[in-house]
């Protein structure tokens, strides 16, 4: 019995630490702000809205948002962003790794760091 009891105590702590918990966007929308600017000039060259994405970018949006998307790159690479999941691009994740997952193929060296 004690046994049983420590490996559900366990188990619930491994599944609470291994899933992130849902964002507060009152929280995380006041570090997005900053690139409202930036999401915008790169919605008008490339179609994908960083904002509000249902899906992630073709392969034709991603190609532009290296080219034409620079000052978004440069502004989102240095943010802390809380470890928190919210539905973006159709599945839950945090923002760190759908940023990431837009920039880092924009980068020649991301091999590196994997």
């Amino acid at each position: 019995m004690k046994t049983t009891s420590t490996l559900l105590v366990a188990a619930a702590v491994l599944a609470a630490s291994s899933s992130a918990e849902k964002c507060d966007y009152s929280q995380i929308g006041p570090k997005l702000y900053p690139l409202g600017w930036s999401i915008a000039k790169c919605y008008v060259a490339t179609g994908y809205n960083l904002a509000r994405p249902k899906t992630m970018p073709t392969p034709e949006q991603a190609k532009l948002i290296c080219e034409k998307c620079t000052d978004f790159i440069e502004a989102v690479a240095p943010l802390k962003l809380p470890d928190c999941t919210m539905n973006i691009a159709g599945k839950e994740q945090t923002f760190n790794a759908y940023f990431d997952s837009i920039t880092r193929p924009c980068n020649p060296f991301s091999d590196l760091w994997q």
